[in-house]
């Protein structure tokens, strides 16, 4: 029996990227029930800016030539946007079928397997708590954390946990940047991904600022109604680079150690520095004896000395140490001794995230676990820190490299520029099949 084409039609504004997976979950879905489907927004995904009137425009008749070539429609999702509900007239009007599917139509899976999000989250709690009672599983959670880009303990248990062999772990766009592609959907690895909310106080009750009404609104631009962010964790989901039109000769300098693994120490050491010192941290280099005795550095509030006699792996060592523990100290106020710990993992987590060498960085086996034991709550607390830590250096360091032209290596921005040319030119050749 022939496949029908089936539109899916599901929201793509607000949380674009989620939007997209979950675009994608419908689409798997659609197949495996026999159909052929088409979704604009995942086929034309990146090829048009929905928040320019005219690209908007244009990906929506797109969207709607194509809808008048299928047989069916699926509206999916709990919520009808305003461009769903453009395409569910113009289906009515063609005489197309239009079903809603609600997102428990796409979530339902056979009780026998266990890999639901609220399963997967309880077995990843119970596994760091009873992590969490020795130090030698604190030590394995920080090695974890390291392994997986400083992902947290709770999303590197979970990878762990659902792909124990996966080597490097990123979201659809992420992979984007990097020049490569997500082809294979089907064993997607399962994360929480934090998102900052803003809400407002309606009759004593937080909502969503994007429910407001027209006169709350008004009253948010005037001030009058106060706001409050939180941070919420939304499910979301990364791919391991098997997945991706990674060759595996290319494994190792895309794996590696770092995501800066073309470059060489002294370009990472020279951005790190450069970028250290634009947040409010002065660094110099000294050819002070003393030096070699502290390790190669020395700290002194907002202060760094480094040890101008050393090799430039060894100076990235060092300013990843000295700022690590500079950067902890000026921005915790936990206790001394859990400071030290956080100081000890934001170091380890930078060097192995900027490729210091495995002989050169802090060993989390030596770092003083004793105040986080049994207290799964506070571990998570101190890697979240941690992980925000990191996440500000390496974007900081990030844009520094992109000031210098050396954001991406020159394979990595060929890879990047042939792929979207493949991407617009096989949509060209589809568009031109099905019309």
């Amino acid at each position: 029996m022939a496949r029908e084409l089936l539109y899916i039609a599901s929201p793509l504004r607000g949380d674009v990227e989620q939007n997209i997976q979950n675009a994608m979950r419908y689409c798997e879905k659609a197949i495996r029930e026999g159909y052929i489907p088409l979704a604009p927004h995942v086929m034309y995904q990146g090829l048009f800016n929905d928040g320019i009137a005219e690209e908007r425009a244009a990906a929506l008749d797109i969207g709607l030539r194509m809808l008048e070539k299928c047989s069916r429609m699926w509206a999916c999702g709990d919520r009808i946007s305003e461009g769903m509900r453009g395409e569910m007239n113009l289906a009515k009007e063609k005489g197309i079928p239009v079903e809603e599917k609600p997102e428990s139509f796409f979530t339902e899976r056979p009780a026998s397997q266990d890999n639901t999000f609220r399963e997967l989250q309880q077995h990843t709690q119970q596994t760091v708590e009873e992590l969490t009672k020795t130090e030698k599983g604190i030590v394995q959670l920080v090695h974890l954390a390291g392994r997986y880009g400083g992902c947290g303990v709770i999303n590197a248990t979970a990878i762990r946990t659902q792909a124990p062999g996966a080597q490097k772990v990123a979201t659809i766009s992420e992979w984007r940047k990097m020049g490569y592609r997500v082809k294979d959907f089907r064993n997607s690895i399962k994360v929480w991904m934090p998102v900052e909310k803003t809400g407002f106080l309606r009759n004593g009750r937080l909502v969503d600022a994007n429910t407001a009404a027209p006169a709350e609104r008004a009253a948010i631009r005037a001030g009058t109604l106060a706001v409050q962010s939180r941070t919420v964790y939304r499910a979301g989901f990364v791919y391991d680079i098997a997945q991706t039109s990674c060759p595996p000769r290319e494994y190792d300098q895309v794996i590696g150690e770092t995501m800066y693994s073309f470059l060489t120490p002294e370009q990472v050491y020279n951005g790190l520095r450069e970028s250290v010192s634009k947040t409010g941290f002065s660094v110099k280099e000294s050819d002070e004896t003393t030096l070699a005795l502290l390790g190669g550095w020395r700290n002194e509030g907002s202060h760094i000395a480094i040890s101008s006699r050393m090799h430039p792996e060894e100076k990235l060592a060092a300013l990843c140490a000295a700022f690590g523990h500079g950067l902890v100290e000026q921005s915790s106020r936990q206790p001394q001794d859990v400071r030290l710990f956080e100081a000890g993992c934001l170091s380890f987590l930078l060097q192995s995230r900027f490729g210091v060498p495995e002989n050169l960085r802090e060993s989390p086996e030596q770092l003083s676990c004793s105040a986080l034991l049994g207290n799964m709550g506070l571990l998570e607390g101190c890697m979240t820190r941690v992980q925000r830590m990191e996440q500000f250096t390496s974007e900081h360091l990030t844009a520094e490299l992109r000031g210098q032209g050396l954001e991406l290596s020159p394979e990595q921005a060929a890879k990047k520029e042939q792929l979207t040319e493949q991407q617009r030119e096989a949509n060209r050749n589809f568009m031109q099949d099905i019309v």
